[in-house]
C-alpha cells in the first residue's frame, strides 16, 4: 500500500462517523489488566480526590490550606466512601468528566502547567469505581457554585442520572455499593 491510498478523492463525498465504545467490554479489560487488584482501583479514586484538591488550590483563592481525603468503610452495608474537600463538580462537569470516557480535567490543567503535582492523566480513573461497585453515587458541591449540590448515580457507567441536591461542604463524596466479591474492602 502506498501513501496515495490515504489521500481523499475530492469528487467523493465521505460520510464521517464517530467510533462507538462498548463500555462493558472496556470494563472487562480494565478489571483484568489495569485494575487487576481491587486496591489499584480504589487507589485511582483516592488519586482523583487528590487531583481535585490540587485543582482547587490552583483555581480558587482562599481555599483551605490543607486538603483532606477520607476513605470510610461501612462493612455492615457494603459501602466505601471517598470524601474530599477539593474543587467539587458543577452539573456540566459531571457530564463532561464523569460521564465521558477518556476526558479528565487534570489533562487541561497539566497542559497549562505540567508542574502542578497532579496525578491523573488519561480520564479513566473514575471507571475504576465500576470495577468495584454495583452502584456508584457521587455527591458534590463545586467551589464555582457553593450554593448548589449535585448527585450522580450509575450502576454501570453507561447510563446515569443527575439531580440537584442540597449543597454540602465544597468537594466530593464518592459512595460505592460494593460488588459481593469486593465487600471485604469495606
Amino acid at each position: 500500500m502506498d501513501n496515495s491510498s490515504f489521500s481523499q478523492d475530492p469528487s467523493v463525498t465521505a460520510q464521517f462517523c464517530s467510533a462507538g465504545v462498548d463500555l462493558s467490554g472496556l470494563m472487562q479489560v480494565l478489571s483484568k489488566h489495569l485494575y487487576s487488584t481491587p486496591m489499584v482501583a480504589l487507589r485511582e479514586l483516592v488519586q482523583n480526590a487528590h487531583d481535585s484538591i490540587i485543582r482547587r488550590r490552583l483555581e480558587h483563592a482562599g481555599q483551605p490550606d490543607t486538603g483532606r481525603i477520607q476513605v470510610i468503610g461501612d462493612a455492615k452495608n457494603g459501602l466505601i466512601r471517598i470524601i474530599d474537600n477539593g474543587a467539587g463538580l458543577t452539573e456540566d462537569e459531571i457530564h463532561a468528566y464523569l460521564a465521558t470516557v477518556g476526558v479528565g480535567y487534570t489533562r487541561t490543567l497539566r497542559q497549562q502547567d505540567n508542574d502542578t503535582g497532579l496525578i491523573g492523566m488519561f480520564g479513566l480513573g473514575f471507571l475504576s469505581a465500576f470495577v468495584l461497585a454495583k452502584q456508584v453515587m457521587v455527591t458534590t458541591t463545586s467551589y464555582q457554585n457553593p450554593q448548589q449540590g449535585w448527585r450522580y448515580r450509575s450502576a454501570n457507567g453507561e447510563k446515569y442520572s443527575t439531580e440537584p441536591v442540597n449543597c454540602r461542604e465544597i468537594g466530593t463524596e464518592v459512595t460505592l455499593l460494593l460488588r459481593d466479591e469486593f465487600s471485604h474492602l469495606a
